[in-house]
This record gives C-alpha cells, structure tokens and sequence, in this order.
C-alpha cells in the first residue's frame, strides 16, 4: 500500500493549522490510510477514550491527555469509544524549534523516540489536570 502525503499547506507565515472537534457518540474511523504530513501533529483530547494507530503502535488515551506524532510518522485514529471533545493541530517542525530557543535538540530527540516511549513521557510529566484546566481556560464547563 503506498502512503499518501497530506499536505497542510503550513507557510512560514502560517506555520499552524487547528480544528477543535466534539462528537456526541462513538465514531469509528474505517480510512484503511493513515494521515502523513511533513508536520509535528498534536492532538489534545479532553473528553472520551480513542487509540491511535502512531506508526505501528497503538495509542491509548484515556480522559485528557494527548498523542504527538514526528512528521515522518503515519498516523489515524482508530476508533473512539465513546463520545469526545478532541483538539487537532499540526505545526511546522522547524517553526516549531524556533518558537523554543535553545530546546530544539531537545525537541528532536523527543521525537526520534519509538512512540510508545514519546507518549509515556508524556503522560508522567503532562498532569490531565492540565489539559483540563486548559480547556476551562477556553471553554466553559458546561461544554466539557
């Protein structure tokens, strides 16, 4: 199966695209082709329960939390199991870098890493508490 290549269309003057989506029910994605984009994709989701299908690995998150994806790395979700409140960006990775002066070599590593260890990283050092407090930051309660 040849991969195909999702192009954002990211310029230096625009090097981020976002989409906040909220489905009520449970969504199954059937795309037999996952999503690939020279871009750093971050998804944040604060309500529901999906895996993500990083590469060759599946993602599980649960309640908030999120899945970063290296701009090599084809990505989709694989399904939701229950109603969620999801925030997609992709950004450009060398914009990204600048915007973090003297943390790109970081930034790097952290993304050459397989995803499995990437994303337990990040569920020890990022607290759901603060997705969550993000996103009341946003939107009010009543929402989330």
């Amino acid at each position: 199966m040849q991969q195909s290549f999702y192009d954002w269309k990211l310029k230096k003057q625009e090097p981020l695209a976002y989409k906040l989506s909220k489905k009520n029910t449970a969504v199954t994605y059937d795309n037999s082709m996952a999503d690939f984009h020279n871009a750093v994709h971050l998804n944040i989701q604060f309500v529901g329960t999906s895996t993500k299908k990083v590469g060759n690995s599946l993602i599980r998150i649960e309640g908030p939390g999120c899945m970063i994806s290296a701009p090599w790395e084809p990505h989709k979700t694989a399904f939701s199991d229950s109603g969620s409140l999801l925030f997609m960006s992709v950004m450009d990775p060398e914009k990204l870098a600048d915007a973090l002066p003297g943390c790109e070599e970081k930034l790097h590593t952290f993304l050459l890493l397989p995803p499995e260890p990437r994303h337990a990283l990040v569920r020890k050092y990022i607290p759901q508490d603060y997705f969550l407090s993000m996103m009341y930051g946003i939107y009010s309660k009543e929402l989330i």
